[in-house]
């Protein structure tokens, strides 16, 4: 018997689409039976929920413990959700809306479902044709009619046959006549063998039953195909809409992954928001309020992990396993140029300066993907599960020694050029992130960061078109975002060594990378084992800077990267002269050798616990980079360490009993040398390398400092920072511009601003001299430096000034 029997497996093989399968996921996904208990239970939250964005907990609450819920008196005739129903109204609009958007959706989903399976097994909805379930049983019938008229036929051949007796040769071919698709046809069937009368045999040859069979599958194939393409279609328009609701839901504040209505954060829908997106992007000009939408998922499942998206972030929870496969799928379907174009996108020149739907999409992905590196929100870890992770991010990260980049000789190229776009812009994209990165994934960004900055920055040695880098600056900033994995970082020796000696045509990424790393974090005892990473990262970073000083400088560059312009080291120079400020305390402690000192160090009873000293050499080392860095960051740091010296002196006059005055002008005494004999040293090697203090830096220092002297008759001491100057008092510090200016009366020699800015800082601490006359303020137009010395040497009349004077001899030892 021939096999006329059309699977839907075999169906969906040769029509190389799936309408049965498609349908049957996407009823397994949408669950249309549940979907009125689930309305049932968002009308039950609706009434207890004290906002929008507790909506969805409050529901799936009730759901885990209410047993079962009926939400039939919910439910139309048609199995819809009744939007007027009493129970789905909320407390406000906002509440309003939520559920008026839910319930939108659910029957959106309903409809949908109802749609797709009308079109496969009964009518194809946009036609009227008949569904291919419908048209499989057809095909298969009208094959057997078909077979059975060649049955007909032999029968009537063989019939006619025999009726002609002996005038004709019964071993003959037979003119059997049937039909194939309904249409008649004839073909010759010869003898398949003898009976044991020696008579023919006649049967109808396999070779017809195939093709007959071939045929009606076509049919069946065709309309497989149809209908696939019209479920693709409902399908599409529904999660098309879905998205839409879903960008109105998050906005009105709902939290789209959780509650028990579930269809936002489906692998399918992730899939179809990250094809969108792609497809998007693809575009010349993408419509980027339309990609704002496609990642609205990415949103959500931020908002639902971290209760605070900015400046890194903890996550208050783990990713549900169904949140962690919508991160991946969703990526899975962005390539290498879809995460570029997103960092292009990021710099809208549509909304220069302002938040606009492309930077904020870009930050959604750049947060999806430091979720979904991250063990410790749910997410995956690149150590252990890096086949997990999206291609398209591991081009970046991870093989970027496989791309156009490290090619043999790439430079000036055009697929150099076309690569370090494409790096561009994922550096643009992850420069975005407000969240975190993990241990891991940072740490792999800052080594990717340098090793590509690199081996770009060898293109400068050659005479050719330059493409900047901005990749690694994007990288750093990221990985600064998470403290710990920066202070790992800068604690690692080989990789210190390589970030110090590299240059970058954006600096600002290293010196967060800096910062992070070497900033104690807020809300972390200076005096703990948690802080002792960062000081070390600290101690680690001002003792080897200047060993990379003619390349942080900029000495040791590329002529042709100067030139032109593209190496910026500054903001890298000042924030290694920002960390020397925070840690000045300790800078200035006289040690005869560098290094991180045992918390326990008996030498040291009732100091940090978490110290670190520098050498003298160590000490001239360091302010002799800050020396040489550009002149505003220069000035800047001069600026700062009169700030420093003030404030340190205040602390000290503010005291009760003044115990610490005489510590406290040694190290301001120490200091004060150190730049005297920086600065008189770089004199002598060459013109223009000299930057002595001006006494202007004086009137700065104490303008700051007295912004935060308490207006108390007890004159209580500043705090700022870990260890030495903050960022309060640090943000005071005047422009290059207003210093030029002060310039002017300046008195550019010896101790004396050191010792003018003790002075100064005595008298806001109380400390009065003969006859109440105040201090003349150094910028004072006119002040003379007879006037100024005078003043002071009155003023240290009250106190022993020579604990400054003799650290400051043995500091300028020239």
């Amino acid at each position: 018997m021939p096999n006329f029997s059309f699977t839907r497996q075999e169906v969906e093989a040769k029509a190389g689409v799936k309408p049965w399968t498609l349908q049957e996921q996407f009823t397994a996904e949408i669950k249309p039976e549940d979907m009125g208990n689930t309305a049932a239970l968002y009308a039950r939250a609706a009434g207890e929920a004290e906002s929008a964005g507790e909506l969805a907990q409050v529901a799936s609450r009730l759901g885990a413990r209410s047993g079962g819920v009926d939400g039939r008196t919910l439910l139309d005739e048609d199995g819809t959700i009744k939007e007027t129903a009493r129970g789905l109204q909320g407390n406000g609009r906002d509440m309003d809306g939520v559920v008026r958007y839910l319930v939108r959706a659910m029957n959106e989903a309903i409809e949908t479902e109802h749609n797709v399976h009308e079109i496969v097994y009964n009518v194809d909805l946009p036609t009227g044709d008949p569904g291919v379930e419908v048209v499989r049983g057809q095909e298969e019938q009208g094959a057997w009619n078909d077979w059975a008229t060649w049955g007909r036929g032999l029968q009537a051949a063989v019939n006619e046959r025999n009726a002609a007796g002996n005038q004709v040769n019964h071993l003959m071919p037979l003119e059997v006549h049937g039909e194939i698709m309904s249409n008649p046809t004839t073909r010759s069937i010869p003898s398949s063998g003898t009976n044991a009368q020696g008579g023919p045999i006649f049967q109808i040859p396999e070779s017809i039953a195939e093709e007959i069979r071939k045929e009606h599958l076509e049919v069946v194939v065709d309309s497989a195909k149809s209908s696939h393409s019209h479920v693709n279609e409902a399908i599409n328009s529904y999660r098309y809409q879905l998205a839409q609701y879903g960008q109105e839901l998050g906005d009105l504040g709902y939290d789209l992954s959780e509650g028990p209505f579930g269809l936002f954060m489906t692998q399918q829908q992730a899939a179809y928001e990250g094809r969108q997106l792609a497809a998007e992007l693809a575009k010349a000009h993408p419509d980027k309020n339309l990609i704002l939408m496609w990642t609205e998922g990415l949103e959500a499942i931020a908002r639902g992990i971290y209760e605070d998206m900015r400046d890194g972030g903890t996550p208050s929870r783990p990713m549900t396993a169904q949140e962690r496969a919508f991160l991946q799928t969703f990526y899975g379907q962005l390539g290498i140029d879809d995460l570029a174009e997103l960092g292009e996108l990021a710099g809208d020149r549509d909304h220069p300066g302002q938040a606009s739907p492309g930077l904020a999409a870009a930050r959604r992905v750049a947060n999806g993907l430091m979720m979904l590196t991250n063990p410790d929100a749910g997410g995956f870890d690149p150590a252990t599960q890096g086949n997990q992770l999206p291609a398209s991010l591991r081009h970046f990260v991870y093989d970027y020694e496989h791309t156009d980049l490290f090619a043999q000789q790439p430079f000036g190229t055009s697929p150099f050029r076309h690569e370090m776009e494409r790096f561009n812009g994922f550096g643009d994209l992850m420069a975005t992130a407000s969240i975190a990165p993990g241990d891991r994934f940072a740490t792999d960004m800052g080594h990717a960061a340098v090793e590509v900055q690199r081996q770009t920055n060898m293109q400068y040695t050659g005479s050719h078109e330059y493409t900047p880098n901005r990749f690694g600056t994007g990288l750093l900033t990221a990985t600064a975002l998470n403290h710990e994995a920066s202070a790992g970082l800068l604690n690692d020796g080989d990789f210190r060594s390589t970030f110090l000696g590299t240059f970058w045509e954006n600096s600002n990424g290293a010196a967060a990378l800096i910062h992070s790393g070497t900033h104690v974090p807020q809300g972390v005892d200076p005096n703990s084992a948690a802080a002792r990473p960062y000081v070390q990262a600290a101690y680690n970073l001002l003792h080897d800077a200047p060993d990379s000083k003619g390349v942080i400088t900029g000495d040791l560059v590329p002529p042709n990267a100067k030139a032109l312009g593209y190496v910026d080291q500054s903001a890298l120079q000042r924030a290694i002269g920002n960390t020397a400020l925070e840690y000045m305390d300790l800078i200035a402690r006289p040690s005869e050798t560098s290094g991180l000192r045992d918390p326990h160090d008996p030498d040291h009873p009732g100091g940090f616990r978490n110290l670190f000293e520098l050498s003298t050499p160590d000490r001239e080392a360091l302010f002799s980079l800050m020396n040489e860095s550009g002149s505003t960051v220069r000035n800047e740091f001069l600026d700062g360490v009169t700030t420093w010296e003030t404030k340190t002196a205040y602390n000290a006059f503010a005291e009760p009993g003044r115990p610490h005055l005489n510590t406290a002008l040694d190290h301001i005494g120490r200091i004060a040398g150190t730049v005297q004999h920086v600065g008189v040293v770089a004199d002598t090697e060459g013109p223009g390398w000299a930057s002595f203090r001006s006494m202007s830096s004086v009137s700065s220092a104490t303008s700051a400092v007295s912004l935060f002297v308490p207006p108390t008759p007890a004159k209580l001491a500043l705090t700022a920072g870990s260890y030495g100057l903050g960022e309060m008092i640090r943000s005071q510090i005047p422009t290059a511009a207003e210093i030029d200016a002060r310039q002017q009366v300046a008195l550019e020699h010896g101790d004396m601003p050191a010792r003018t800015a003790v002075a100064q800082a005595a008298r806001m601490a109380g400390v009065r001299m003969p006859g109440h006359q105040s201090l003349l303020d150094p910028s004072t137009p006119g002040a003379t430096e007879a006037d100024i010395r005078a003043r002071v040497e009155t003023m240290e009349n009250n106190y022993d000034i020579k604990y400054l004077t003799e650290a400051y001899n043995d500091a300028n030892h020239t």
